[in-house]
């Protein structure tokens, strides 16, 4: 088992085949229904998804788990047809779907852009009588984003609030990033900070918005208040706020930045460095803009950037 499992997370397919062949030259599949899903999910996770079809036929007994396994393989590898056979197949058998095979379902359509079908299924799933779970929420608020459905954002908004979801950090901090999306940044605004906990996906996604949509001034003080929190920024962090120094020609809020970044990992971003060209040249501080492009230059001699 151990190694069946092994060979599916390393995508070791002959491995795979060959301990497949020696399980049936000694009959063991045909009894043991538990060694036959492990060989399922390792054909499925390796693409193999016609073998993993045949493989499921085959076996004496299906569950849940099995199911699952062969759902979870299609649409990890994008085949959508097969995941709704499947799918009916498994409710034909009166196998009823837990929570996780519709989350299931539900991201692997909204990963493969197919997020009107995404919410099909969200319907099927409350009419059979579950609820979504935290998963669920995490795709279809994605899915809203993407696809700027502000009324359905804010009906699942109200259903998450009412399942008392909005207090995980990943649910509030893909409800910040829906509004944002949206352009609604004072809504986004109003759910970071009833946040019990805030990190850095959070208040990344607050402080693009701000500086997307030209409120440099809000990005500035949401990155004060972020550092102030202890949350420490990433590179699209940096590059958000010193494009908002840029705009706003705030040269020395622009030079505390370079400094804090000076020797970090950060520095090696090519969208920061290019940035902080950007910023220096707009403040009118040629000279430290061109020293910086030396830098950088000096340090990514392979790539070609465009300055215009």
């Amino acid at each position: 088992m151990t190694i069946i499992k092994a060979c599916g997370s390393i995508g070791d397919i002959e491995k795979g085949k060959q301990i497949h062949d020696e399980i049936m030259g000694r009959g063991f599949l045909e009894t043991d229904a538990v060694l036959g899903t492990a060989l399922l999910d390792m054909y499925a996770k390796c693409g193999e998804l016609a073998k993993a079809h045949n493989l499921l036929e085959e076996l004496p007994s299906r569950d849940i788990v099995s199911w699952n396994c062969m759902l979870s393989g299609c649409i990890q590898h994008a085949d959508f047809e097969l995941v709704l056979e499947c799918f009916e197949l498994m409710q034909g058998e009166g196998i009823t779907p837990n929570v996780v095979s519709w989350s299931a379902l539900i991201a692997g359509y909204v990963q493969n852009e197919w997020s009107q079908k995404a919410l099909l299924f969200l319907e099927q799933m409350q009419h059979s009588g579950l609820s979504p779970n935290v998963v669920t929420y995490l795709s279809l608020l994605k899915a809203c984003g993407k696809m700027d459905w502000v009324e359905r954002g804010q009906e699942l908004h109200a259903e998450i609030v009412e399942e008392e979801f909005n207090l995980d950090l990943f649910v509030g901090s893909s409800l910040v990033h829906m509004y944002v999306k949206f352009g609604m940044l004072d809504e986004a605004r109003d759910i970071l900070d009833s946040l019990p906990e805030r990190d850095i996906v959070s208040w990344t996604a607050l402080i693009t918005g701000y500086s997307e949509h030209g409120h440099n001034e809000e990005a500035l003080k949401c990155f004060v208040q972020m550092q102030a929190e202890g949350v420490f920024p990433n590179a699209v962090t940096i590059h958000c706020v010193l494009k908002s120094c840029s705009t706003l020609q705030a040269i020395k809020k622009g030079q505390e930045i370079h400094t804090m970044i000076k020797g970090n990992k950060l520095l090696l971003d090519h969208f920061v460095c290019s940035m902080l060209v950007d910023m220096y040249a707009r403040c009118g501080s040629l000279a430290t803009a061109q020293k910086a492009f030396d830098k950088l230059r000096d340090s990514f001699m392979d790539d070609v950037i465009d300055w215009i």
